[in-house]
């Protein structure tokens, strides 16, 4: 279970596979009570915005956004798709992701295993991790049509 609480520390985003794969889930703390599904077709790797009404989650290799409002009550938007950051990766890439506190710029670290280690005599067969910076992306997808 990956989980990360809200800014104001009064919920908590978390993945977990209890349905038979793995979802995100939102909860109020600390009672636990109240969860609440985030995400569709599946999602891990929940991170709030500083303000606390967008989390972001990634399911396969796309990174979604979801508006989510904790006061009064708890209200959560439609899953709405950002990028795929197969996009920016290789494939085989396993990805980790970040966001800067106002959610307009986001890090991700790719984690690549290479095919065949012998053919890379540096690697070991150890993951190799690059970080990519990708300026102004919502320029790009602000005008697009979601799926």
């Amino acid at each position: 279970m990956l989980a990360q609480f809200s800014p104001d520390e009064k919920w908590v985003a978390y993945a977990s596979n209890e349905s038979g794969c793995y979802e995100v889930y939102i909860r109020s703390f600390p009672d636990g009570g109240g969860q609440r599904l985030v995400s569709v077709n599946g999602g891990g790797q929940p991170r709030w915005s500083d303000e606390g009404g967008e989390l972001f989650y990634v399911v396969e290799s796309t990174l979604m956004a979801v508006p989510v409002s904790t006061r009064p009550t708890l209200t959560i938007g439609k899953p709405q798709r950002l990028f795929s950051l197969g996009d920016l990766g290789s494939a085989g890439s396993r990805y980790t992701h970040d966001i800067t506190p106002d959610g307009k710029q986001f890090v991700m670290a790719e984690a690549v295993v290479p095919d065949d280690a012998s053919d890379e005599p540096e690697s070991d067969g150890e993951p190799q991790t690059s970080i990519r910076i990708v300026e102004n992306w919502y320029a790009e997808f602000r005008d697009r049509k979601q799926d």
